[in-house]
């Protein structure tokens, strides 16, 4: 009966230390998916990050070509105007000018292509900062009378969350 007991404690200790060894293998892979995972989030902020810098450029991209399209457009006919406002087609000759006649068209073109497309974005986001406020304004002039600042502020606060979210969702 005690060598029975005795073998039962054995395998109990046995079976208790392989639970032991099993549980700190547990712990140590554990470990090592976290290790994984905060690398994949750091992975996925870098690509975050890197999509944000190329969703910029392509948008200053974009706007900087919007603002070239009339330049163009310009380009392609020339506007018949020297930049000294004379008629190209009657212009002096250098000589008598004083200056070499340039097609005022050309001109633009040239001052557009000059221009970098951070300039054409930076504009284009002060208009619609311009266009925030006009339309914040128009909505606190609409406000009922009795609200509080407070009140507001949360109203104005939502509408941007809104907008802010439709805007990340868009790819």
């Amino acid at each position: 009966m005690i060598a029975e007991r005795d073998a039962t404690y054995d395998q109990l200790a046995e079976r208790n230390s392989e639970l032991l060894d099993e549980r700190d293998k547990a712990l140590n892979e554990a470990a090592e998916l976290r290790d994984e995972v905060e690398l994949m989030k750091a992975a996925e902020q870098m690509n975050l990050g890197m999509l944000r810098k190329a969703c910029k450029e392509r948008d200053a991209l974009a706007a900087h070509a919007e603002r070239l399209k009339p330049a163009l457009e310009d380009f392609s006919r020339g506007l018949g105007t020297c930049c000294c406002g004379d008629d190209m087609q009657r212009h002096p000759s250098p000589m008598n000018a004083g200056h070499m006649p340039v097609d005022s068209g050309w001109y633009v073109l040239e001052m557009y292509m000059r221009e970098t497309p951070a300039v054409s974005l930076s504009q284009r986001d002060a208009l619609k900062q311009a266009e925030a406020l006009e339309d914040m304004a128009k909505q606190v002039k609409a406000m009922d009378r009795n609200m509080s600042i407070a009140g507001i502020v949360a109203h104005i606060r939502h509408d941007a969350a809104v907008i802010r979210e439709q805007a990340e969702a868009q790819p």
